[in-house]
Parts: C-alpha cells; structure tokens; sequence
C-alpha cells in the first residue's frame, strides 16, 4: 500500500467498520512502521484489533508502546473503549492509564485554539473548516486547502483547544467550541476585511454539527455552511430553533449510506428544507464515515 496517512487511515476503518479485523491490523502495524509520529493513533488502532482478536498481552503491550513513545490519548476513551474491555482490571492497562492520564493533564493546561490560513494572491471571500474528532487543523486542511484556493478563496481550518491526545481535538464542550470558533471566525473576517456573505463555513463530523449549530443559533450566518458526514443525533431537537434558520445561509449535506449518522442527517436535510433553506443533501453509496473521493470535484462544482 502507498499513500498518505489519510490513505491508510481510510483503509483501515473501511476493514475495521466492514468486520475485517486481522486486515485492519496489518494496515495499523504498516501504518505505524512508517508515521511515528502519529503513534497515538495507530498503536490505539493496533491494541483495539489484537483486543478483538482475543490477543490480550500483545493489546496491552501496544498500548505500553504508546505510553513508551511520549505521546498520549485520553485515558479516558480507553476506560470506555469497548474493543479493550478485557484489558480494563488489569494491572498493566491501569498503570498505563495511570501515565496517559498525568501527561493528559499536563497539556490540557496550555492547550489554545489554533488557526491555520492557506491564502491565494488573490482573494474574495473564505471558507473555515472545522475537523473531525480526534483529528486536527491539518488533517481537514488536507481535503481542501488546494481546491479552495485554486477558487480564488482563503482556506481557513480552525483547531480546537480540547485536546484529546498528541496531535488530537474535539469539540465535545459544544459551548466551548461555539465560543472560540465564533469569536477567531469574525476577529478574522474584520482583520481581512470580508463579511459573513463572503463566508463559508464547512465541517465534518463533530465539527458538522458544530458548523450547523452555529448557524441554527444565529452565532454565525455565512453565506453557506457544508456539513460532511455530520454526527447529527436525534434532530428532532432542533425543531423548535429550525423556524428561525437564516435563509440566507444554504446548507449542503454529504454523508455515506454505510456512515451511522446517515439517517438522522436525512431527516434533518428534510426538516429544514421544508422550513425553505436552500438545502441540498448527497448519499454516497458504499462509503461511511468520512471524505467522499471525489471531494475536490464537489467544492468545485459547490462554488
């Protein structure tokens, strides 16, 4: 297999998701030969499919790799990680919960929001991106800062300050998330001199959701907001708010007909739209959850 870590990482949730579980270890064991420095992610991957398999000493031992390598995932995932359960009383995965959680502790206190600019020479208007869960300003950089720029649009990816492990963020305190994403959305959009209708926001995952809440609660109201693979849960509590969505900001769904979230995205694409948003939904077929392949060809088309 060659490609980027985007690549692997594809691969390996579509055999994890499809039940392949000896598959998915080998693309985590080539995977972590060749990015150290994305050990928080693959020795997790490796210590969840040896779990799975019933190899208990070579799970732990993947997760006593991890603690060994200096980087760090939250403890706390791991307490609650299903596929490791059978590690969770002993003492070798205590005492590795023990390390995750004291170096966890550590750089959760100077953890800020970050802000990464890919900027054209020439420039009329932007699109920020919020990432996934358990990614970063990079990782959602990767499906749009040369298509975005090549539209003559600066390609913002804003990260958030709840860190999850090396390299690793969530927005899992929503209000937290609003709050910072709101306020570097608009310092930015006054510093270049732009408007909200010269804003796009798009987001995936848990920041879809967050993207769209943002524009439901009237924090934010650009021009359009994109929502990949959105980790929408029970919609129907957005009812009450959905009246009063800014019609002037159109919203695109892309998600997968295999991705968990696909469902309520669809009754949520129907609920609004019959509000009168300008909403339009894509299914990809065969894919879950993640970037459809042909994503560049969809931002071009979008714009």
């Amino acid at each position: 297999m060659k490609g980027n870590f985007y690549d692997y990482q594809r691969n390996f949730f579509e055999a994890y998701n499809g039940g392949r579980f000896e598959e998915a270890l080998k693309i985590a064991e080539e995977t972590d030969s060749i990015f150290p420095e994305k050990a928080c992610k693959t020795k997790y991957w490796k210590a969840c499919m040896q779990g799975l398999l019933g190899r208990n000493d070579r799970a732990v031992e993947a997760l006593e790799e991890l603690a060994f390598s200096g980087q760090w995932i939250d403890a706390g995932l791991l307490e609650k990680e299903e596929d490791l359960k059978a590690l969770w009383g002993t003492s070798r995965f205590k005492k590795v919960v023990k390390i995750l959680k004291e170096r966890g502790e550590k750089v959760r206190k100077v953890s800020k929001p970050v802000l990464l600019e890919f900027v054209p020479e020439k420039s009329d208007g932007v699109l920020f991106g919020l990432h996934m869960k358990m990614t970063d300003a990079g990782e959602i950089s990767e499906y749009f800062r040369e298509t975005v720029p090549a539209l003559n649009k600066s390609f913002v990816a804003i990260q958030s300050s709840q860190t999850v492990g090396t390299g690793l963020y969530c927005w899992d305190d929503m209000e937290l998330a609003k709050k910072e994403t709101s306020g570097l959305i608009n310092a930015y959009l006054v510093k270049k001199g732009f408007t909200a209708n010269d804003a796009v926001i798009a987001g995936a995952s848990q920041g879809g959701r967050l993207a769209f809440e943002l524009v439901l609660e009237r924090i934010l109201i650009p021009r359009m907001a994109i929502i990949v693979v959105g980790a929408f849960r029970e919609v129907e509590k957005y009812l009450e708010k959905i009246g009063g969505f800014p019609v002037q900001c159109a919203l695109r769904f892309i998600v997968g007909d295999k991705d968990s979230f696909a469902n309520e995205t669809v009754k949520l694409h129907e609920m609004i739209k019959e509000k009168g948003v300008d909403s339009r939904l894509k299914i990809y077929e065969n894919m879950g959850h993640g970037f459809p392949e042909d994503f560049d060809e969809y931002l071009r088309k979008t714009f």
